[in-house]
């Protein structure tokens, strides 16, 4: 069996980020005479092949391969030996040569919270560039010292509560805290200790980072709790969901950033530097963060259901066959195509109740009849009327 390892790192079935044009070091363990390595699409990179020679432990062989995107998209690189797939990875290939300002270890770092974060992302409903997005800044990609110490790259501080302040301490999100020193306000000179939130791994902070937003603020153990039970700032932010780059420059709704979405402040270097969750978009536009979304889905907040009055009037057993008759009284389908009498429309004599089909008959404004036997409908009217 063949394993594709970049910089002593095994990539099998990952997504790992190339740039277009720009080669990469490849190395398949476990080679063996007729192994080729082929790509999807085809022609899509450059490939040369390099030496071979035994692993350390003598068991193996490695041989080195130098790939040369071609074009910017995904690419699934495979290794094969008579048409049969060993193993493959997939390159992820942009066009935007900003990420050659980033070390491996910031690239990494991007990398392998796409991978943590995608399910969890998926599961809450949020937009996992605006995640990453997020990360890259408050973590300064991965180098920052809190998140070495926490292991979660968002700076988030759980609030424990100061009655002398009038504050509530937060249940949400779930984790364990830290006290690291910080300045958490613009303008604030003296670092103090805060309450920063503690993760496992990457996985665990993408949870936390969704926590946080689910329940913000999560002062109260349920929104009916909390000092703002009707939770109109993550309402506001979730308005953004379909939006990934809003979402990001929006997280301010819900307490990054200390609330700020776009100031400027003096650097050391005199220049005046932008600060704020609008960096937040900036990153997600520089760096092409929207190729790792999915389809938004999870379980995002759904609009109520409409509400129908009650059925004010009553009909005869007899009459039951009458619900799903088009305009000229034919039965059919209430979707049925032009061809089959529909278009879709049908109209009831009467409130759709009564024997024998109470319990599969759905209200007026349902899209269409639920568990309907259509055969066992026009079976009842045929003997209906033959009497």
């Amino acid at each position: 069996m063949a394993n594709f390892e970049i910089e002593r790192k095994r990539v099998s079935e990952q997504t790992r980020i190339a740039q277009i044009r720009l080669s990469l070091n490849v190395k398949v363990w476990g080679y063996v005479p007729g192994l080729e390595v082929a790509v999807d699409p085809a022609n899509s990179v450059t490939i040369i092949e390099g030496i071979i020679y035994p692993d350390p432990s003598k068991q193996h062989q490695i041989r080195e391969y130098t790939l040369t995107p071609t074009i910017s998209k995904f690419i699934r690189v495979m290794a094969k030996v008579n048409n049969t797939e060993w193993d493959w990875f997939k390159l992820d290939v942009i066009n935007s040569g900003s990420f050659k300002n980033l070390t491996q270890e910031q690239q990494n770092f991007i990398e392998d919270l796409t991978v943590a974060g995608k399910e969890v992302a998926r599961q809450y409903g949020y937009p996992l560039s605006a995640m990453i997005a997020c990360a890259c800044v408050e973590s300064k990609f991965g180098l920052s010292e809190i998140y070495k110490t926490t292991k979660s790259p968002f700076n988030l501080q759980k609030p424990q509560g100061d009655p002398s302040k009038h504050e509530k301490k937060w249940y949400w999100p779930k984790c364990d805290i830290v006290l690291l020193p910080t300045i958490s306000k613009h303008g604030q000179t003296n670092a103090a200790p805060a309450p920063f939130c503690k993760a496992k791994d990457l996985k665990d902070a993408a949870r936390l980072f969704c926590e946080w937003i689910d329940h913000y603020p999560g002062d109260g153990e349920t929104p009916q709790e909390c000092s703002d039970p009707t939770q109109k700032q993550r309402a506001a932010l979730l308005a953004y969901r379909n939006n990934p780059q809003a979402f990001a420059e929006n997280l301010c709704l819900v307490g990054f950033a200390d609330h700020v979405k776009e100031r400027y402040v003096k650097g050391k270097d005199g220049k005046d530097h932008l600060v704020g969750t609008k960096l937040f978009g900036q990153i997600w536009t520089t760096y092409e963060l929207g190729r790792f979304d999915e389809p938004v889905g999870g379980p995002a907040v759904q609009p109520p259901a409409p509400q129908y009055p009650a059925p004010s009037q009553e009909i005869e057993s007899e009459d039951t066959l009458g619900l799903l008759l088009n305009q000229d009284g034919e039965l059919v389908p209430p979707n049925a195509p032009r061809g089959g009498g529909g278009p879709g429309y049908f109209c009831s004599t009467g409130v759709l109740c009564g024997y024998p089909y109470v319990q599969d008959l759905p209200h007026p404004g349902a899209p269409g009849p639920l568990n309907v036997d259509m055969l066992a409908i026009r079976d009842f009217e045929k003997d209906r009327d033959e009497g």
